[in-house]
């Protein structure tokens, strides 16, 4: 049988044309724009804009059978709903009749009886001319179709990639049963085949009924990203589809999806069943993580671990620095105790961090190499975040000083003791004393730690630690400055998963702050 597959080139209409040549038909595709990567055997192509006016005849000429798959998640231009959802099902009407093609598959979409919109009513209204057309037709209603090159798991991916928190509209909680692109191309296909679907309408749905934060939960567990989903009130949310929508070529959510979300799609599994002998596959996390492999970011992820590969990487670097919290004891009793025993701070730092280094070095072996590559980029992301981090101390200490004098007032403590050893010397030690900093607290401990409590909790422990090992070495403004920046490069070499961004930041930041211009 050759079947026309009217926007064939879209996500769908891959699935659909796939699924009709593995069954032996021939496919021609109606779109707008033909896609070079569709040039197949056994696939024509035919320039129609569906909507646009009457068919003309040679779109349909030896075609036996139609399927109609227009639709449009937004306006655009003259594209509207009506256009793409009623307009184009009255000229594929008129076109089948004058071709003579009797046998037509629409594809609408599952949605409550009540649903209201320009999409849901478009939507509708196009169902309604196809089952009084007289043609021998079979409506089918997917619920909400994922797959490689979706909308909607796409977005999802994103959205769980892109931050820890992923706001749901809270009206959201209508029905979702996610149903596979594959499964609907299938659903496709056997209703062609099958006579006795004529003037049936069937919904092609998944068989778990979920509703969109259980869907956003189900995407991160599957990618290993915590997330959480505090509600977002419903006029926020419109307001940010409507936003996106008018801003964004490919928003990441449209007026109609966010009214779809909220009412869901609901659908009867069994019908698929009965009607068509198929059974719908569930959401599986393994599916989950196959569709995200294909998914571009749009944007820098603010997460400190982006990824289930990058956590897997942590936990690996973590397995081999074995006996670290025996480590990390032993620095903080070296840290607080040696004061007492090499009072010239310059001597002490340099002998408790390189001597922690060594010891770290040789006992851990396997884990630094992947933490020591260096890279132009590195180094570059390093020396750009110092001059942040700088500029950050600077207006925090102006603010001291102006709400906490006295307290601001012991950074004179600090400069004093900087001053306590030539200037060569300052300088040839200072490179060890970072450089053996990060090797132990942000190599040793903060990789484990960020394992073993999560990134953002594991950072903050790892700052906090080392803020406590600076107790017996300077004022209280010190251990304050230790638990901030400490922190802040710990995420560094969390997020980076090296150490060389992280010395870099900090020598040069640790220079600024002493030699060239002081706080």
């Amino acid at each position: 049988m050759r079947v026309a597959v009217a926007g064939g080139s879209g996500f769908l209409g891959r699935h659909v044309v796939d699924a009709l040549r593995e069954r032996g038909h021939e496919a021609r595709v109606l779109a707008r724009r033909v896609d070079a990567s569709m040039d197949r055997q056994g696939v024509e192509h035919r320039m129609l804009d569906a909507g646009a006016g009457p068919w003309p005849a040679e779109v349909l000429r030896g075609c036996e059978a139609v399927v109609n798959l227009v639709g449009i998640k937004a306006p655009r231009g003259s594209n509207d709903f009506g256009r793409a959802h009623v307009g184009a099902v009255e000229h594929m009407i008129e076109a089948c009749r004058a071709a003579g093609i009797e046998r037509v598959v629409h594809v609408s979409v599952a949605q409550a009886d009540d649903a209201v919109g320009g999409y849901a009513e478009t939507k509708r209204q196009g169902e309604r001319l196809v089952e009084d057309s007289g043609l021998q037709a079979t409506v089918l209603r997917p619920g909400l179709i994922y797959g490689p090159g979706d909308d909607a798991l796409r977005n999802l991916v994103r959205m769980v990639r892109l931050a820890p928190l992923v706001p749901v509209p809270r009206g959201a909680t209508g029905p979702l049963p996610a149903v596979d692109v594959r499964d609907v191309a299938t659903a496709v296909v056997e209703a062609l085949e099958r006579p006795r679907t004529v003037g049936a309408t069937i919904d092609v749905v998944g068989p778990e009924v979920l509703e969109l934060r259980g869907l956003v939960r189900r995407v991160a567990k599957a990618l290993e990203l915590p997330t959480l989903t505090p509600s977002l009130p419903d006029p926020l949310a419109r307001l940010g589809a409507a936003v996106m929508e008018r801003m964004l070529p490919d928003p990441l959510l449209s007026r109609s999806q966010l009214a779809m979300l909220t009412r869901g799609l609901p659908g009867d599994p069994s019908q698929a069943e009965a009607a068509l002998g198929l059974r719908p596959r569930a959401l599986s996390e393994e599916r989950i993580r196959e569709i995200a492999a294909g998914v571009p970011d749009l944007l820098p992820s603010v997460r400190l671990v982006t990824s289930r590969e990058h956590r897997a990487w942590l936990r690996e670097r973590a397995a081999a620095m074995r006996g670290w919290p025996v480590m990390l004891l032993l620095a903080l009793a070296v840290m607080l105790g040696l004061p007492y025993v090499l009072p010239s701070v310059w001597t002490r730092m340099a002998v408790i961090e390189v001597g922690l280094s060594l010891m770290l070095v040789l006992s851990m072996r396997r884990a630094w190499a992947p933490l020591l590559r260096p890279s132009a980029a590195a180094i570059g992301l390093g020396l750009g975040l110092a001059a942040v981090f700088y500029g950050g101390a600077a207006a925090f200490m102006a603010g001291l000083r102006q709400w906490a004098p006295a307290f601001a007032a012991q950074v004179q403590e600090v400069y004093a003791w900087i001053d306590l050893a030539p200037l060569p010397v300052r300088l040839s030690l200072l490179p060890l004393i970072v450089l053996g900093e990060d090797f132990v607290w942000r190599g040793a401990f903060t990789i484990p730690l960020a394992v073993r409590l999560g990134p953002v909790l594991g950072c903050l422990a790892a700052g906090t630690v080392f803020a406590l090992a600076h107790l017996s070495t300077g004022p209280p403004l010190l251990a304050l400055a230790a638990v901030i920046m400490g922190t802040l490069w710990s995420m560094l070499a969390v997020r980076t998963r090296s150490l060389v961004p992280v010395m870099t930041c900090h020598l040069a930041w640790d220079l600024m702050v002493m030699f060239v211009r002081p706080l």
